[in-house]
């Protein structure tokens, strides 16, 4: 909805148009729960937070972040594949960590919370997770650190244009 808001050149700010990403984004939230399959809610959860962010809807762009969040912990170490092989997942589960701190970013503070009260809510639910092997625990903290250098820059690198973020 939003990316075809935006390319037919009907602005996302209109009232109409807002509110019809806003009814979406909240129909994803209350169904992404009853999706089976734990990677694919992990990847809804964040997808859609991305939407809520471009639709500068930032309540809702945070409750979607925190669902998220609230997966990790149950992430499983192992799934069988479809060649009926167990294998690992912690690659998948490195790479959505990647894509959530580079969505976190541009999300600015709650001001009725904490200063970077959701990144410490995923160092505390990371700290949690069993399973990391050893590349797994130096690759979170790097994608930590990775998250903190823009953080404490005076700008962001790449500004989104239309959106209310912490640029």
């Amino acid at each position: 909805a939003v990316v075809s808001t935006q390319s037919t050149g009907e602005s996302l700010s209109s009232r109409k148009v807002a509110s019809f990403v806003r009814g979406c984004i909240a129909y994803c939230y209350i169904t992404i729960p009853s999706i089976t399959s734990h990677f694919l809610r992990l990847q809804l959860y964040l997808l859609v937070a991305q939407v809520a962010l471009l639709a500068n809807s930032l309540a809702q762009c945070d409750s979607l972040l925190c669902e998220g969040l609230k997966l990790l912990p149950e992430t499983p170490d192992t799934a069988t594949g479809t060649d009926g092989r167990v294998h690992s997942t912690e690659e998948q589960l490195l790479d959505w960590l990647a894509r959530y701190l580079s969505t976190l970013l541009y999300v600015p503070d709650n001001p009725h919370e904490e200063t970077l009260h959701i990144y410490r809510e995923l160092t505390a639910t990371i700290a949690e997770k069993k399973g990391w092997s050893n590349y797994g625990t130096l690759r979170v903290k790097c994608l930590l650190l990775q998250y903190l250098q823009p953080v404490a820059q005076p700008s962001y690198p790449h500004p989104i244009s239309e959106v209310i973020s912490n640029d």
